[in-house]
């Protein structure tokens, strides 16, 4: 083989390996399962956003008292 073929050959496996990553990558991370989890995890969050505004910090420690939650 060629000096030059050799590089090109390694060249297109570099970058099919890469593309694959890639596609596996978002394949991965756009899942709806994660997605929805993701969610579930903003709404938690606004929802002590919320309560902070509302009672302050305080309030927050007595809710996750009232609500068993250790924090």
């Amino acid at each position: 083989m060629k000096k030059s073929l050799k590089k090109e050959l390694n060249m297109f496996a570099l970058s099919m390996f890469l593309l694959s990553a890639i596609v596996a990558f978002f394949l991965i991370f756009h899942c709806p399962v994660i997605q929805d989890s993701r969610d579930s995890i903003r709404k938690q969050g606004l929802f002590l956003v919320q309560l902070y505004k509302v009672f302050g910090a305080k309030g927050i420690k007595d809710f996750h008292e009232l609500s068993g939650e250790r924090r």
